[in-house]
């Protein structure tokens, strides 16, 4: 039975640069095979290109305006508002080009949501 006192290993000075680190160059990974596929996908098929960065514009501003807390007013423009309104831009845009009747079909199917989504 030991019963040497043992303390604790201190912690690494450089253990926050290397989380930073590792985090930027997992970034830098995803940005960069998130371009790269979309290069691909716009060679094959450019309007179903557009429609998945409009989807991630809005799908990421609405996560930012919804599922974070209260940010400051210029983060909350910044980073929620103008994203989400390029992508539904971008969306709008698209469903003009499919059919304007599209864009009828749309609303209908956002007022229809956002109806049944409220509390009474």
């Amino acid at each position: 039975m030991n019963t040497s006192p043992q303390l604790p290993p201190l912690p690494d000075h450089r253990a926050p640069r290397r989380h930073i680190a590792r985090e930027l160059v997992g970034l830098f990974l995803i940005g960069s095979g998130m371009g790269a596929l979309l290069c691909v996908t716009y060679a094959v098929a450019p309007f179903l290109t557009l429609g998945l960065v409009g989807l991630g514009l809005c799908a990421g501003g609405a996560g930012t305006l919804f599922g974070s807390p209260l940010l400051p007013r210029v983060a909350r423009v910044g980073v929620g508002y103008v994203p989400f309104a390029i992508g539904l831009a971008i969306l709008t845009f698209l469903g003009w080009l499919v059919s304007p009747w599209t864009l009828l079909c749309a609303l209908v199917l956002g007022c229809g949501v956002w109806l049944s989504a409220k509390e009474a």
